[in-house]
């Protein structure tokens, strides 16, 4: 379920009408399928990023152990291993790799690759490593070996119980490389080098490549079919994958057939698709959270740091009048975990939450007052992109700012790319950040440990709060070494009726339902539980 410049509105609006040409080489009708979305990618190396919008064309090139179901709830089944086993400790996990399988560059694909790519993952100052590994620390230090016995099997020793390996080894950041690939990153002297290398010349199992360096733009990517695909050539010869920030105008492109497909369809352009008997509509649960981070971090001089004023700043949050400002499709939360999320402690509110509007504000002022209003503006920053659950970014963020004014905190919003996003919440440099989080695993671990957890004493590279505590670190250790499901779930219940009242080191706002929609004369197009796109199977009428 894991890049940021500011953007003044002439900008945007220029941009949200710009659709890169397609270059005119020669394609079979039916066989060059378009995409367009709002998001974009930068970094094509799976372990070098935590973007939704670089995960999306990763999964198209790359191939992890396991493959999330097409079903909700999600659970995982074979791809590259096609068997595996778990030891009753939860330590021991051994892996049966699927025969015949070949990179996109003809290379074979075993079990010394799998873990010469996995211990990569797992090693953030390594000689192939890139610009930055976020996902090294919070999934892959639990990992003390890895071994390759023999050419299919691969034995993966834990130091610790994690009974979430398996959906671990299922994500975009557990892909497998190419051997020659990383060869070369050897050589290649710095960690960002070797990133912009890379997305440059990935290569992984998948069924599409990128097939030229400089079909990689900012705007607009092209990837060809991978003919030696170990699940049968793709049907589809090419991928043109365009960003259009505007999603009415996506939506238009669509219905217009400048089109076939577009991702991250927001709730106010779903009654038209659906209506229209040239498209199909497919909209998902909304397993996905949008939520200020209050940055609690003593040591910075934040004065989000003092609990009673993020307490008020929680009691002056009204997510309904935010909800009814997106349209349908978007539910208000209160806790971290989404309603279709195991753990998620139904009908519960945290203390003041369950407050109407005017006590609520009442209550803020009254916390202002004792804390005194900051004697500067808080800094706000979001994505100055739409992200699958923050469809309008801008909009939110003012109605934030604008309920905050109202109990006397003024604030400052500023729009960041997403690598600047990333970059500040590593310097701790904000007040609140609007973020969310979308679940990969369908597992309430999904949500806690990068959000408000981390590794070795401190918060984790994705926790926007900077929020530390270790009565919350021992519960999710518990929870990882518990094999029942519902003692697991129980002890996430516990946690979201705690912290919350607690501490305060979020507001959680709000899920949204996704959606996606194709011309009908499409078919064998495929989303999965977790949001990926699978069009290797996709034919045109």
């Amino acid at each position: 379920m894991k890049s940021f410049i500011v953007l003044v509105v002439c900008v945007l609006a220029a941009m949200a009408t710009f659709v890169p040409s397609v270059k005119a080489d020669p394609v079979k009708p039916g066989t060059r399928l378009r995409v367009v979305r709002g998001d974009r990618s930068e970094i094509l190396d799976p372990m070098a990023t935590s973007s939704g919008g670089d995960a999306e064309v990763i999964s198209l090139i790359y191939e992890s152990l396991v493959q999330r179901s097409d079903e909700f709830p999600m659970t995982w089944k074979p791809c590259l291993a096609e068997s595996w086993k778990v030891s009753d400790d939860l330590k021991s996990w051994v892996f049966r790799l699927r025969s015949g399988v070949k990179f996109q560059d003809g290379t074979a694909m075993d079990a010394v690759a799998v873990k010469r790519s996995l211990d990569r993952a797992r090693e953030p100052d390594g000689v192939t490593s890139g610009t930055m590994m976020p996902y090294a620390e919070e999934y892959f230090s639990v990992v003390e070996s890895i071994l390759a016995p023999d050419a299919r099997t691969v034995v993966i020793t834990l130091n610790t119980p994690d009974n979430r390996f398996i959906s671990t080894v299922g994500l975009f950041c557990a892909a497998i490389i190419s051997p020659t690939t990383l060869q070369a990153l050897e050589k290649i002297k710095t960690p960002s080098d070797r990133t912009s290398w890379l997305s440059k010349h990935p290569c992984g199992t998948g069924p599409f490549r990128l097939d030229d360096p400089d079909d990689f733009g900012r705007d607009e990517i092209r990837l060809k079919a991978h003919d030696a695909y170990w699940g049968g050539k793709p049907t589809v010869d090419e991928l043109v994958i365009t960003t259009v920030l505007d999603a009415k105008s996506r939506s238009e492109r669509l219905v217009e057939g400048t089109f076939d497909f577009v991702a991250g369809v927001p709730s106010t352009e779903r009654a038209a698709l659906a209506e229209n008997e040239a498209v199909h509509l497919s909209v998902r649960p909304a397993e996905n959270i949008c939520y200020l981070g209050l940055n609690c971090d003593k040591e910075a001089d934040r004065p989000t740091a003092e609990l009673k004023l993020r307490k008020a700043i929680a009691l002056a949050i009204r997510r309904d009048a935010i909800a009814e400002k997106l349209g349908e499709g978007v539910t208000p939360q209160y806790v971290l975990l989404p309603e279709v999320t195991p753990g998620h402690p139904k009908d519960y509110k945290p203390k003041g939450d369950e407050l109407a509007t005017d006590a609520a504000l009442a209550e803020s002022k009254k916390l202002v007052e004792q804390t005194g209003a900051p004697e500067r503006p808080l800094r706000l920053v979001f994505p100055s992109v739409p992200r699958p659950y923050l469809g309008q970014p801008n909009t939110v963020a003012d109605l934030i700012r604008q309920q905050l004014e109202a109990v006397g905190i003024e604030v400052k919003l500023q729009a960041l790319s997403m690598r600047e996003m990333v970059e500040a919440i590593e310097a701790g440099d904000y007040d609140l950040m609007l973020l969310g989080w979308m679940g990969e695993t369908a597992q309430p671990d999904d949500f806690w440990t990068p959000l408000l957890s981390g590794p070795d004493g401190k918060p984790g590279w994705s926790n926007v709060a900077h929020f530390y505590e270790a009565e919350v670190e021992s519960q999710l250790a518990k929870a990882r070494a518990e094999r029942d499901e519902g003692k697991r779930n129980a002890i996430f219940e516990g946690l979201e009726k705690s912290v919350h009242d607690k501490y305060r080191p979020i507001v959680p706002l709000y899920s949204a339902s996704l959606a996606e929609a194709w011309l009908a004369a499409w078919q064998g197009i495929r989303i999965d539980a977790g949001g990926g796109w699978h069009f290797e199977k996709a034919t045109h009428s």
